[in-house]
């Protein structure tokens, strides 16, 4: 009778793994109902939006690929983990190659998405260069926090929440991660009021207050869970029950940011109602509050055809 597979010296007990295994199931299956939720957002994004940037469409095609890219790697990695090599102990100390790319990949979502809302704020500060500078920093500091702790974590897989590297690791990494995108909104939300306090039509004001919705709500999804992850794991740190939340930070961010694209279309209440929109901007445009892009050729009746929407310049927008 052969005896059984000894144990290595790196490998947890039998139950610590049965418990991580338990979060990494339950937060990729999550992870797949997200999934269909992104790909139904990106379907009505790119239903919607047809007068969206060519590059804007590429980038969430690209993030949509590594999104379902990673959960690809997800899947095959657990079942690799937990059918294939189910009993065998002696290789739970390591990652599979599938597993490791899969939480590689879950840093780009949120490095792209955090990207995207601070080129929202730097748009709505009238290009302000100094601001851009201070919120680059805690972005590229998230950036760097999640490259070392993924590397950390995929050396270590096992390695216990309450000693060693990660027992400082982990919770700065989820503390800044949200501290940064609770900036970046605050950034974004503060700029759109400071450069345009009061509009002139009240439509204006209803678009301006639904823009500041939008950019609370999304926000909240993946703060809100890096929040959860990090008070789970300091309340429970003998477990891994906070890898539920953590895996579905990428996930979320590709969510949100898709959410804001499409609400973009329904966050302009003006669009229904053309000769609002006309009154409107032939207003703005008097008081050189918007301005026209370049125009791009000459329509058949000898007019320049811009080619574009109009650009809101809040800078001159004054109080009335």
């Amino acid at each position: 009778m052969a005896s059984p597979t000894a144990l290595p010296p790196w490998t947890p007990p039998p139950h610590r793994f049965e418990v991580a295994a338990g979060t990494i199931l339950v937060g990729y299956s999550i992870n797949l109902v997200l999934l269909g939720s992104i790909l139904s957002q990106t379907t009505t994004y790119f239903t919607k939006s047809s007068r969206s940037e060519p590059y804007l469409k590429g980038v969430i095609l690209f993030l949509v690929t590594v999104i379902a890219a990673k959960h690809l790697c997800d899947l095959i990695g657990t079942y690799q983990l937990l059918v294939q090599n189910y009993g065998n102990y002696a290789v739970l100390g390591t990652l599979s190659g599938f597993f490791k790319a899969g939480i590689f990949l879950a840093i780009v979502p949120g490095l792209f998405c955090q990207c995207w809302l601070l080129h929202r704020v730097y748009v709505v500060s009238q290009r302000n260069k100094k601001l851009l500078v201070a919120l680059l920093l805690p972005v590229l500091g998230a950036l760097a926090l999640n490259v070392y702790y993924t590397s950390v974590r995929v050396a270590h897989p096992f390695e216990s929440t309450t000693t060693g590297r990660l027992k400082i690791l982990l919770p700065l990494w989820l503390s800044w991660t949200a501290a940064t995108d609770l900036l970046l909104s605050g950034c974004f939300i503060y700029s759109v009021y400071r450069n345009a306090p009061e509009v002139l039509h009240p439509k204006l004001q209803v678009m301006l207050r639904q823009l500041v919705s939008v950019s609370v709500q999304a926000c909240a999804p993946q703060t809100t869970c890096a929040v959860i992850a990090l008070i789970v794991s300091r309340a429970s740190p003998n477990t891994t029950v906070y890898l539920v939340f953590q895996v579905l930070l990428s996930p979320l961010y590709v969510t949100s940011l898709l959410y804001t694209l499409n609400a973009r279309e329904d966050a302009t209440p003006i669009k229904d109602d053309l000769d609002a929109e006309t009154q409107i901007q032939s207003q703005m445009r008097s008081r050189g509050w918007i301005r026209d892009p370049p125009p791009s050729r000459i329509d058949v009746h000898g007019e320049p055809d811009y080619g574009g929407p109009v650009e809101i310049d809040l800078a001159h927008v004054k109080t009335h």
